[in-house]
């Protein structure tokens, strides 16, 4: 019953060109080092000047076959499983024997065609072939799935980006709304029940006095970045330069500012790790 499951389960498959390419490739490849290097199948009886050229195209049909079906695959199908690509392995590895078994007794070794020659070699070539194949479902498997995940993060955090505001909004109690670019914001300081802005415009830090608590102004901002770093300021800590004293004094610079902003003892470790 779980073996069935997992044979239905969903397989990925290769989406572009590229990876067809790759898959098809490690494939050939490897069918070419095995019959060179490990000469099976009565491979090492073979005498011929050219022995190692001759091997090439068994590497050239297994390209062709493996990337024309991972293609085929990907336009013709939606819903694929761990079911249909062991199936669609096998037929290509039958295609494949058929292409090797004709370029045997065509280039080769030119000799009539027999039934029993083209079992064994259908033999070889599935006992060659399938553990190569078997390697390259299960690597190709892991590769899709990791690439898949790292995709879905990567479009996750667009999304999070899309939705971080490029500007502030401030909605003071009395007069009209304020949008500053969240760039530009440096601090705000607090002045009882108002709160002095600083931020940058036209290339010049400018100031401006609105009717809002510093502790409203902090929850309307709502940016993990722009904190409360003392009870009468919160800070932009994208703008921060450097800091200096200890728990007991310690003050920040902030970029185009020349007053230094005070931080309370409660804050300098969080402040501290925004200013590495």
């Amino acid at each position: 019953m779980l073996l069935k499951q997992k044979l239905n389960d969903h397989y990925p498959t290769l989406k572009t060109n590229k990876e067809m390419c790759y898959s098809a490739l490690i494939i050939s490849l490897l069918v070419y080092f095995f019959l060179a290097v490990f000469q099976p199948f009565g491979t090492y009886t073979f005498h011929h000047s050219y022995k190692y050229l001759l091997l090439l195209p068994y590497t050239v049909i297994a390209f062709l076959f493996f990337f024309s079906a991972d293609f085929l695959t990907h336009k013709l199908f939606v819903n694929w499983n761990l079911k249909k690509e062991i199936y669609k392995n096998l037929i290509v590895l039958l295609a494949c024997s058929l292409a090797n078994y004709f370029y045997l007794i065509s280039i080769v070794d030119p000799f009539p065609f027999s039934t029993i020659n083209l079992f064994y070699m259908v033999l070889f070539t599935f006992l060659l072939g399938v553990p190569i194949c078997t390697l390259n479902v299960f690597a190709t498997y892991v590769f899709i799935k990791s690439s898949n995940v790292q995709g879905i993060e990567d479009q996750e955090k667009l999304k999070t980006e899309d939705h971080i505001p490029s500007s502030l909004h401030i909605y003071p109690d009395s007069g009209e709304q304020i949008s500053i670019p969240k760039k530009g914001f440096y601090y705000a300081k607090s002045e009882g029940n108002y709160s002095l802005l600083y931020y940058l415009r036209n290339g010049k830090v400018q100031q401006k006095l609105v009717r809002l608590s510093l502790k409203r102004l902090e929850k309307q901002i709502g940016d993990e970045t722009i904190f409360r770093c003392h009870r009468s300021y919160v800070l932009n800590s994208t703008h921060i330069l450097s800091g200096e004293g200890n728990s007991q004094g310690y003050k920040m610079s902030l970029e185009n500012i020349t007053d230094k902003i005070p931080v309370s003892r409660s804050y300098v470790e969080r402040v501290k790790r925004c200013s590495v």
